[in-house]
């Protein structure tokens, strides 16, 4: 696995949003190496959610969380509905209404608004042109970069996407028909859709910032299987562009799918026996892990998780949960694998709960690194790998954060900013345990290493994993 010809792109950012970001990416490292409770018989840790008014038709749900595992939702409060954010340490608290799409530096949208959680305050995104002046955004990843649309006032028809960031303030999408943009990833590609008239039906695009390029994934759509004018929507994006979705066609035999560049569509199957014409999905991770909800045989809508080794599997079956409830809706998955959604407590009809599930064991493989002092070696152990395969170690001088996503790994993408090098390689032991000896040069200097490991698996790659990076200082 060769990274030697990867490069990267930088642009300009103001001096507040950077420290932020680095700032951000380090408490990323520690959430990602904190472990769960054994609880052998499960693959989750529940976490329930209340609204913050204690009322017999109060709800709350979660719909977000991001790779620093603070989750955003709902709840009602004494005074109407009210945002919450969430954490394993702190609870929740109480924000926002509103809010949308939390970024990993704390920052999250509403409408025409961007908001800083960490202390309430909030600036206004400027519209694109006199014509288009109501802006609102639906997403903002990592580099402070949003996608959305501005209309002129008539209708949701009159709506462009837009694309804002702090160096090239507002300014149009240039996808002809194309009414939205619903996501965007660190390395610019973003979702939207394509709406020929007035409330007629809709198609999915991605467009890439970085070169301005754009793809219409209905046109992927085997015309045999489907109609000539095939439905699309995608309702999540991964940082190694696959996105997951729902297709609406008569003649469509399942709707719930996957899509990645040079793989195609997977389209998911039904949930223990369920019809597979209703299966929602909402979130998707690096991991290709796929949430959301499906009816059960008996057609009871169920939270379920799938991905290609495991298939479509129901959550309620890999947690233990208090009596009666019922999770009826996965929202979204990080890249933790820590998933948030809404349920409730049965067995009949009642109102819904958030939720919060943690992955028991951190679900996957892990590495340590023992303390880097000149002169000395220092082992680098993974565990969690199978039997006989090979695990490549990697490292970067630079940081952590969004890095480069080798074709060798299936587009799989690293969180080690370029550039990255290649330590060597060890394959795992009976037990599933790696380790790898490096040798620190007595004149080494004195700074941070940042280290990660990756599993090449799946035909191409496209089933690859990962470890969560690890910084270490060289001593003396």
């Amino acid at each position: 696995m060769n990274l030697s010809s990867i490069h990267t792109q930088s642009g300009s950012k103001n001096a507040y949003l950077r420290s932020r970001r680095l700032a951000c990416m380090a408490a990323a490292a520690a959430a990602l190496l904190s472990g769960g409770t054994a609880l052998a018989q499960y693959e989750y840790e529940f976490f329930l959610i209340e609204p913050f008014y204690q009322w017999s038709t109060a709800e709350s749900y979660m719909s977000f969380i991001n790779d620093l595992n603070v989750g955003l939702g709902e709840g009602l409060a004494s005074s109407g509905m009210a945002g919450i954010l969430w954490t394993e340490a702190q609870g929740r608290r109480q924000t926002y209404s509103g809010l949308q799409e939390l970024n990993n530096l704390g920052f999250a949208v509403s409408s025409d608004q961007i908001v800083d959680t960490s202390d309430g305050s909030s600036f206004v995104i400027p519209p694109p042109n006199s014509q288009y002046f109501i802006p609102r955004l639906f997403d903002l990843n990592d580099n402070m970069v949003g996608v959305g649309g501005a209309r002129s006032g008539c209708s949701d028809f009159c709506e462009k996407p837009i694309i804002w960031d702090e160096v090239g303030g507002t300014r149009m999408v240039p996808v002809p028909n194309a009414y939205r943009m619903t996501h965007i990833n660190n390395a610019g590609r973003a979702a939207g859709y394509i709406q020929f008239y007035h409330q007629g039906p809709t198609q999915a695009f991605l467009y890439n910032d970085q070169s301005g390029q754009w793809i219409n994934l209905s046109d992927f759509l085997h015309p045999r299987q489907f109609n000539d004018f095939a439905i699309t929507r995608v309702t999540d994006l991964t940082e190694n562009g696959a996105v997951t979705g729902e297709v609406y066609a008569a003649e469509a035999l399942a709707n719930g799918f996957v899509w990645k560049d040079g793989q195609g569509f997977t389209f998911l199957p039904g949930l223990d026996g369920g019809d597979p014409l209703y299966v929602r999905p909402s979130g998707i991770n690096d991991a290709m892990q796929v949430v959301g909800s499906a009816p059960d045989a008996g057609s009871s809508y169920r939270a379920f998780i799938w991905d290609a080794n495991r298939g479509m599997r129901d959550l309620n079956d890999l947690v233990q949960l208090p009596t009666d409830f019922i999770l009826d809706r996965a929202a979204k998955i990080n890249d933790n694998g820590w998933i948030v959604g809404s349920g409730h407590f049965g067995p009949g009809w009642n109102f819904a709960r958030g939720f919060v599930l943690k992955p028991i064991g951190g679900g996957g493989p892990e590495l340590t690194v023992e303390p880097l002092h000149r002169g000395q070696p220092a082992d680098l152990t993974v565990t969690g790998a199978n039997p006989a395969e090979r695990v490549y170690f990697i490292y970067s001088t630079a940081g952590t954060g969004s890095g480069p996503c080798p074709p060798a790994l299936g587009g799989l993408c690293l969180d080690l900013r370029l550039p990255v090098m290649q330590l060597g390689s060890a394959v795992a032991d009976g037990g599933g345990t790696a380790i790898m000896t490096i040798e620190i040069p007595a004149q080494a200097p004195l700074i941070t290493v940042h280290t990660q490991a990756a599993i090449r698996r799946g035909a191409g790659g496209a089933d690859s994993v990962k470890t969560d990076a690890v910084s270490t200082p060289i001593q003396p």
